[in-house]
Parts: C-alpha cells; sequence; structure tokens
C-alpha cells in the first residue's frame, strides 16, 4: 500500500505539476513523512489542494504504519540479540548469589528447569525477584498437601474463582 500511494504521488507529480523523476520522488516522499507540509507552497490551483488532502488523509497513516512495521524489525532484531547476548554472558557476582540461593535451598547442590527459567528470566530483565516471589507464594496456597505439584483442575479452579 506504501509503494502504490509513493507511486500514485510520484505521477500525479510528474503528470500534473511537470517535475522531473527525481523532484516527483521527492515531492511523493516529502508529502507522505511531513503529511503535506512541503506541499503547501508548491500547489498551483484548487484541484491540486483536493489531490493533496486526499492524498495525504490516505497515504500518511499508511506511511506510518509501514515506519512503524520497520522500526519493529529493527527493535525485534536488537531484542533477539541481547536476549542472545545476555544468556551466551557470564554470571555476574548478584547471579551466582541467586543461582547458590537456588541450589542451597533444597540442599541439593542442583536446580531444576523451572528454577533455571528463573535464573534466565532475571537475568534477561524480564520479571524481577518480587514477582518471582509472589508467584512461588501462589504455587504454595495452590499446593495445600506440600507435594510440589499442581493439578490442572487446581490451577482452572484458582483461575475460575478469580474472574
Amino acid at each position: 500500500a506504501f509503494f502504490v500511494m509513493l507511486g500514485i504521488g510520484y505521477v500525479f507529480s510528474i503528470v500534473c505539476d511537470g517535475r522531473d523523476s527525481v523532484t516527483a520522488l521527492y515531492f511523493a516522499i516529502s508529502t507522505l513523512s511531513t503529511a503535506g507540509m512541503v506541499t503547501t507552497k508548491t500547489v498551483g490551483n484548487s484541484a491540486h489542494v483536493v489531490f493533496l488532502s486526499f492524498y495525504c488523509l490516505i497515504g500518511v497513516p499508511i506511511y506510518c504504519t509501514m515506519l512503524g512495521s520497520f522500526a519493529n524489525i529493527l527493535t525485534q532484531r536488537y531484542m533477539e540479540q541481547q536476549v542472545e547476548e545476555t544468556i551466551n554472558a557470564s554470571l555476574t557476582a548478584a547471579e551466582t548469589e541467586f543461582l547458590g540461593h537456588l541450589a542451597d535451598d533444597a540442599g541439593r547442590g542442583e536446580i531444576t528447569l523451572a528454577e533455571f527459567t528463573e535464573l534466565e528470566l532475571l537475568r534477561l530483565g524480564a520479571v524481577d525477584r518480587d514477582t518471582l516471589r509472589r508467584i512461588r507464594e501462589q504455587f504454595e496456597r495452590l499446593d495445600r498437601c506440600g507435594a510440589g505439584k499442581l493439578q490442572k483442575s487446581q490451577i482452572l479452579h484458582a483461575h475460575h474463582a478469580s474472574a
């Protein structure tokens, strides 16, 4: 849709204004990116005003959507790279201390997948220790018999009861 709008502005500028291709492309891009602010000085008659009004009204949201999608792609790639670097990085002193706390808590010197996931989520900054504590407290409230496991029905009942 963006390239269609760009093409419409390009053709309009060449046909109606008699501009060369570089200037026509500049016209199309600048009109969409500035909501017509550049073109207000170059409009010669009322037909141009009507065209530019609709061109901007339709084209600017399309331009913004395209720009947002592009920014999202760049951000997503950056975040994936940050996650990969964090997961592969050495543990900090605080992370090592937390790992010791996890491993020594049960007195077994090892951690489970769930505990490893906790550690990695903390390292990624996706969760904080207070949130993990609250999740653990909720689990313990649901695990009335202390088995360390929950039945699906217990989880469903708890979430339906709170809704």
